[in-house]
């Protein structure tokens, strides 16, 4: 999350000035604020938004990082994918010509879906993970949206690895190969503007 106590604290400066840098990498499209998801779905715990930088190669760079692919295979691996996921998301909605409906949820006991994508009327739960072998543990956060958020939800919850296909999976879901997700996300917003 983006917390702008801690960075104020962090750096030695005010919040109004840590707010004022936010607004103007978000205004120079370095950073997104993914903002929490709203409705009362289990009394959300997360007030303040996640940060996201759109290119992984300032996060590389930042980092530290001798290359993308070691950066994926490090102890932050997953934040990079997650980050990335959440850019590719953004770049669709903005290609498409719509204002991006993208959000996370985050329940009162803490568990987490890492993005949640308005289309149309309906919320689709979205699962961002490293893995190639997806288990019944990654669709426990898209099951326990689903379950809450009842009409409003997707029938398909969705995660998103490294697997080599599309794969069905319990309840309705799916795993999608991070390669697909944007040409996937892009026909589901097609879809509703027929």
């Amino acid at each position: 999350t983006f917390n702008k106590a801690g960075l104020a604290r962090d750096c030695g400066i005010s919040e109004p000035t840590v707010r004022a840098w936010g607004s103007l990498l978000e205004a120079s499209y370095l950073l997104y604020f993914l903002q929490p998801y709203f409705k009362n779905y289990g009394k959300r715990l997360v007030k303040t938004p996640k940060a996201y930088f759109l290119d992984p190669g300032i996060i590389t760079t930042l980092t530290r990082q001798p290359s993308g692919p070691a950066s994926l295979s490090g102890n932050m691996g997953g934040v990079f994918f997650e980050g990335l996921i959440v850019a590719e998301a953004l770049k669709v909605f903005t290609l498409a010509g719509e204002r991006p409906a993208l959000y996370f949820w985050r329940s009162h006991e803490g568990m987490e879906v890492d993005l949640i994508i308005q289309v149309g009327t309906r919320f689709i739960p979205v699962e961002i993970k490293l893995t190639a072998s997806p288990s019944l543990n990654h669709l426990k956060p898209l099951e326990r949206f689903k379950t809450l958020a009842g009409d409003d939800a997707a029938e398909a919850g969705v995660l998103v690895c490294r697997v080599a296909q599309k794969t069905k999976l319990p309840h309705g879901n799916l795993a999608l190969p991070w390669q697909q997700f944007p040409k996937w996300l892009h026909q589901q917003i097609h879809s509703i503007q027929k």
